[in-house]
């Protein structure tokens, strides 16, 4: 592994390093940006919760507290080169410290009601593309009622959930799975579609699973190691 640290690497740090190596090695894969940061803290080091106002009432399950990824920032943008079809990507994670120490996105100012104020305040970013300007990022909502985080996709397009603010998705995930399948998909732009409930079959919204779609063919054909059955499923259900 290329991080140098003295702490060694989990399970989950260990598959997401796996898979920005692999996009470097691949042909035809232009690496645009790349960070690895050094292995900081975890989130059992960084009790009390006590410490961090908007986390104090909230209980974590062991895999936060032990299992997640302690980097202290990782990320990766890609995009594919011709003579390959026009496929791009990008994963930010903040390490554990970053995220106790998040603000609520600005944009509360902005909601339609108290339900949406308390909604968009209660949102942690836990990975996002900013650097390609997607714009998109997808959050933990905080809730003193479970230790199994909920978590919500928000993009730019103008999806409406009510009573939710416009652009925001649930997604069919746990943390865990999240980042499982985070390490898989490398990143892939939309690949989040895929665990949610939106109606991809009409209307404005057929087209968000193309980059999807032709991303699971390239990396079928250039990583024929991993196992794309679930989301090639996913996307068969949506289809």
């Amino acid at each position: 592994m290329r991080n140098k640290c003295v702490k060694p690497l989990n399970d989950i740090e260990i598959k997401l390093s796996v898979a920005v190596e692999k996009l470097e090695q691949a042909d035809r894969i232009d690496i645009i940006e790349q960070v690895e940061g050094a292995v900081d803290s975890s989130f059992r080091e960084l009790m009390p919760l006590s410490r961090y106002p908007a986390w104090k009432d909230i209980e974590l399950d062991r895999y936060m507290l032990d299992a997640a990824p302690r980097f202290r920032g990782m990320a990766v943008w890609w995009e594919t080169e011709k003579p390959l079809p026009a496929v791009s990507g990008e994963f930010r994670l903040p390490g554990a410290l970053g995220l106790l120490r998040q603000k609520p996105d600005p944009v509360i100012g902005s909601m339609r009601d108290r339900f949406q104020r308390d909604f968009v305040a209660g949102l942690r970013f836990i990975d996002h593309s900013f650097a390609s300007s997607r714009g998109i990022k997808t959050c933990i909502r905080l809730s003193s009622e479970s230790s199994s985080f909920e978590l919500w996709h928000n993009v730019l397009e103008d999806i409406e959930v009510p009573p939710y603010p416009p652009g925001y998705l649930r997604l069919t995930l746990t943390y865990e799975e999240y980042l499982e399948q985070l390490s898989l998909t490398k990143g892939l732009h939309g690949w989040q579609y895929l665990f949610t409930d939106l109606d991809f079959f009409s209307g404005p919204y057929t087209g968000l699973l193309d980059n999807v779609r032709t991303g699971l063919e390239v990396f079928t054909e250039h990583f024929p190691d991993e196992d794309y059955s679930l989301l090639q499923r996913q996307m068969e259900e949506r289809s």
